[in-house]
């Protein structure tokens, strides 16, 4: 498993189309892309208000091992990713990165915007591990079935490393049972760990 190469993360110019640090003041504009991109495939719409405010607290924490990326188009923001050490039992934080978002507005996709922010992503997973050596893996769970990350990353060398879960989708009040969403995890090694294949 290997990422393609780690392209440096340069702040696009105004108006251009890049990856940037996330401001606070993206925050708004970044849940517009999640609630766009999630639209349908959960049983209630993004409230969009809670998702600035979660947004605008990820911003605030960003430090050496979380990153908040977004990708922009003309000035606007148009697909964002966010990193931060894994927290599953089976994995070593220190050692692995989990790629919590990744997501492009379905209007921008097909434009290299996803593949500029795993690119990003994966340059601050590298810089950003123990002693500044980088993290040595990373990993994202994805969902089975009918998650279009899936065969994205699966495209970029990442692979599934055997563990899933499912997870309760609250269906609202009409449907007070809640629908399961069942993930898989995807792990791709990293910087001089990297291995081809």
């Amino acid at each position: 498993m290997s990422t393609p190469p780690a392209q440096p993360l340069v702040p696009p110019r105004s108006g251009a189309t890049g990856v940037r640090p996330a401001g606070l003041d993206d925050a708004p504009a970044m849940a517009a892309v999640l609630g766009a991109a999630w639209a349908g495939l959960t049983p209630r719409p993004l409230d969009a208000a809670a998702a600035a405010s979660a947004w605008r607290s990820a911003v605030r924490a960003s430090d050496a091992r979380h990153a908040v990326l977004v990708a922009t188009q003309a000035g606007q923001v148009v697909g964002l990713a966010a990193l931060a050490p894994a927290d599953d039992p089976d994995l070593d934080p220190a050692g692995c990165a989990e790629l919590t978002t990744l997501v492009v507005t379905p209007g921008a996709r097909r434009a290299g915007h996803g593949s500029r922010l795993l690119a990003a992503a994966m340059a601050a997973a590298t810089g950003a591990g123990p002693d500044a050596g980088g993290y040595a893996e990373a990993v994202c769970w994805v969902g089975r079935g009918r998650d279009s990350l899936d065969p994205f990353l699966r495209g970029a060398g990442w692979a599934p490393d055997g563990a899933h879960r499912e997870l309760a989708e609250d269906a609202g009040p009409a449907d007070p049972e809640s629908a399961r969403l069942t993930q898989l995890r995807l792990a791709t090694r990293l910087g001089d760990a990297a291995v081809d294949g």
